[in-house]
């Protein structure tokens, strides 16, 4: 009855197993009202099924707080000009992140994805037919996933509330937002642009990797932006 079973190798690790499914990524442009209420939907579905499993199955994240706290300790004293923004910013947020957690903690809880950004999906027809890449999947707050999507899906060189709105919409029509998931989702939006700013540092800048689709420049913008008046726009549709 488990949806996994052994590999007989020397490694032994899990693997399961899927049939191929047809479909294509978005690009950034071709995200539309209508697809991110979809977006939406498929979300609210997968949470929804998520929830009526076992709670043993919420492993802890590989990407939660206290290891955010310790990737950022990795380069926050480093003296390169090209992080002196990153390093001022990330450290407000992530003190932030810290001072919320109470009411991050009471939103809902439930095994999510964790990374469900656009080339994690599979389109065909303007229709889900498929969601990807479940290795950062974990228990965590259900926000935090629509949180990752917005930051996102729902932007292309500053943020897209119309497809925000959509998203959270057709999310709803799956998954009732409550009271306390309304207030948590605003901080999460925050939380998620930090850590893949993070990340992108510690993975990518910091290896010297070169690889222009995973400049933690572009997730900075996102930390910028939400400080500013676009949370606040983003609120309101709530």
């Amino acid at each position: 009855g488990r949806p996994y079973a052994p590999l007989a190798n020397v490694i032994g690790k899990w693997v399961s197993v899927f049939p191929w499914r047809a479909g294509h990524h978005l690009a950034p442009h071709e995200v539309t009202v209508e697809r991110a209420r979809t977006l939406g939907i498929a979300l609210g579905d997968l949470h929804r099924i998520g929830l009526e499993l076992p709670a043993a199955w919420r492993r802890g994240s590989i990407y939660d707080h206290d290891h955010l706290l310790s990737r950022f300790a990795r380069f926050e004293d480093h003296v390169d000009p090209a992080l002196a923004r990153a390093i001022e910013l990330l450290g407000e947020e992530l003190a932030l992140a810290t001072d919320a957690m109470a009411l991050r903690r009471r939103a809902t809880q439930g095994i999510i994805h964790g990374d469900l950004f656009r080339d994690n999906v599979l389109w065909e027809d303007g229709q889900v037919t498929a969601v990807l890449d479940f290795e950062q999947a974990s228990g965590g707050s259900l926000v935090y996933d629509l949180a990752v999507c917005i930051n996102d899906w729902c932007w292309t060189n500053e943020p897209r509330l119309e497809l925000a709105s959509a998203l959270i919409a057709g999310y709803q029509t799956v998954r009732p937002l409550t009271v306390h998931d309304r207030t948590a989702l605003p901080i999460e939006v925050r939380v998620a642009a930090a850590r893949f700013t993070i990340t992108r540092i510690t993975d990518v800048y910091l290896a010297r990797l070169t690889n222009p689709e995973k400049d933690f420049r572009a997730f900075l913008a996102r930390v910028e932006a939400w400080r500013g008046g676009a949370l606040g726009q983003l609120s309101v549709t709530l």
